[in-house]
């Protein structure tokens, strides 16, 4: 299963769940004789049967419950994920032998259990090496040259920090929460500074999500009068201040900061709060949750909670797939009419856009994003090969670009449609075409 995983990426999604269903087929058949095979055992006579019968039901219902209520109350909390299935592997280990001690002759009983203790041990062993089989799945994806600098699971997922090269990565599961790789870093770097340089003075920022906290170490430099920054994760911001402090200096501690361990949605939902900037951080929408922060019902109760002259930013990420990209901005248009964006080409292959949603009228002060650049982005923006406030001012589009018919046959992502989180399935062996697609090149054709 960790090598399907690990090749998910390069494979299409038909081949994935082929080589999926070829892996899981043969326990599925030996799962599915178990009941038969015990009802079998535990009819001595036919006019016993019901009452056989019956007892197996009752007790495999009551350990579907049990089961069911301490995987996700007690084991996977405590143990974690990967620890539970090597302890009710064991367990099973354990069951199987002592039943058939009690079912065997007495000559086969001592290589039974020395059978038993020999299985045993490399369940022990994984066990006692915690994260494993995800280690291992991080190796076959990133190259067996990285160094896990940290590794542990919590009942959501498991966070890995990383080291490649001279790069630090931070993954929440199999996605990317942030790194300090140049790409990703131009991302965090624009994600961060181009709402602050729109915005009024010394905003009110929402950042929904914390990643690696560099965009909230941009946004500070801004001066904001109240920052407030909701992370769905408790684990999240004390990994990112221990291991990339170098590059969000700790923001999250900071005077005005105030940080809530909540879903972002539902804290739009419920605060009585109003922001001149809200954003999201630097996502990858393949996951559900990251996918809802895009949707209709988002960005409405988005611009709700906005001031008056508040502005809303989302990344368009490069490697999506077109009527992926195409849908965000059908969203985001539909929602915010004053809109406009910025597109920037962060390397040969990644252009990358930025939209800018407006609840009230639209002016661009070039005066004040000038004196702001020069203050605030202009050292920050050379060393992501933005070398001049015209070359940054080159990526600005206006929302006339963004005709109509570009987007008739796109539907519009909705939380109870959700249609980008389908167009995934149409990544395949051609992924790495895909990814150079870009959402720009498209509007000018």
């Amino acid at each position: 299963m960790i090598g399907i995983l690990s090749i998910s990426q390069r494979i299409s999604f038909f081949e994935k769940n082929i080589y999926i269903f070829i892996f899981i087929i043969v326990s599925t058949i030996f799962i599915g004789m178990i009941f038969p095979m015990l009802s079998a055992l535990a009819t001595k006579k036919i006019s016993l049967m019901g009452n056989s019968v019956g007892s197996i039901y009752l007790f495999n219902t009551l350990g579907n419950v049990s089961g069911a209520l301490l995987t996700g109350f007690i084991f996977i909390p405590f143990l974690g994920t990967e620890n539970s299935y090597s302890f009710l592997i064991f367990i099973n280990i354990f069951l199987f032998v002592f039943i058939s001690f009690k079912l065997i002759k007495d000559s086969n009983r001592t290589s039974l259990v020395i059978s038993g203790v020999i299985l045993s041990f490399p369940l022990l062993y994984l066990m006692n090496n915690k994260g494993y089989f995800s280690d291992h799945y991080y190796r076959n994806k990133f190259g067996n040259d990285i160094e896990i600098l940290y590794s542990y699971e919590n009942s959501m997922d498991r966070k890995v920090v990383l080291k490649k090269g001279k790069s630090r990565y931070l993954l929440a599961g199999p996605y990317l929460s942030g790194s300090t790789d140049k790409y990703r870093r131009s991302v965090q770097i624009l994600q961060g500074h181009i709402p602050m340089m729109l915005s009024v003075k010394n905003p009110s920022v929402l950042e929904i999500g914390y990643g690696i906290g560099e965009i909230a170490h941009h946004i500070y430099s801004y001066n904001p009068s109240r920052f407030d920054i909701v992370e769905i994760d408790p684990m999240m911001i004390p990994i990112a201040n221990n291991y990339f402090a170098k590059i969000n200096d700790c923001v999250s501690k900071k005077e005005r900061v105030r940080t809530f361990i909540m879903d972002g949605r539902h804290y739009l939902d419920i605060t009585d709060k109003t922001f001149d900037v809200i954003m999201n951080d630097t996502f990858y929408i393949i996951s559900e949750g990251a996918s809802r922060l895009y949707t209709y019902d988002h960005f409405i109760t988005a611009k709700k909670r906005l001031s008056k002259k508040g502005i809303c930013i989302v990344w368009v990420p490069s490697n999506l797939v077109r009527n992926a990209a195409l849908s965000i901005i059908k969203t985001f248009k539909v929602v915010f009419q004053n809109f406009t964006a910025w597109q920037m080409s962060l390397n040969e292959k990644k252009t990358d856009l930025f939209l800018i949603g407006y609840k009230g009228g639209f002016t661009l002060n070039l005066e004040v994003i000038r004196e702001r650049y020069n203050k605030f982005a202009k050292e920050e923006f050379k060393n992501i090969g933005i070398n001049s406030f015209d070359e940054f001012m080159k990526g600005f589009i206006n929302r006339e670009i963004f005709k109509d018919e570009l987007f008739s046959d796109i539907r519009i992502h909705t939380k109870d449609r959700p249609f980008i989180d389908y167009t995934f399935m149409q990544w395949g062996k051609d992924t790495e075409e895909k990814q150079e697609f870009t959402i720009c090149k498209t509007l000018l054709e």
